[in-house]
């Protein structure tokens, strides 16, 4: 599986995701690029994660692979509490 973002023509996220390396390609839709990873989150990504909490918390959380080996070495219970921070830090409005 790979991690994907789409851009537009302007240069918006617009969607983003995961998908096998065969559909990779067929994400993008006409004057849109399709990039793999994970984007930074920046001001000018509002279309996709809006202004308020959700980018930032987004920009905040580990990555998913550090999640997993979290989980794995030091358990749920730190997981938890590493995710709950950032909930803490950026609560919803």
């Amino acid at each position: 599986m790979k991690n994907f973002y789409i851009r537009n023509a302007k240069g918006d996220i617009v969607r983003m995701g995961q998908c096998s390396s065969d559909t990779f390609s067929l994400q993008a839709q006409a004057d849109e690029t399709v990039h793999e990873g994970t984007p930074d989150v920046k001001p000018t990504d509002t279309p996709l994660m809006g202004t308020g909490y959700a980018a930032q918390r987004y920009s905040a959380y580990p990555s998913v692979k550090e999640q997993l080996d979290t989980i794995f070495h030091q358990g749920l219970d730190v997981w938890k509490a590493q995710i709950q921070a950032v909930k803490d830090k950026y609560p919803k409005v």
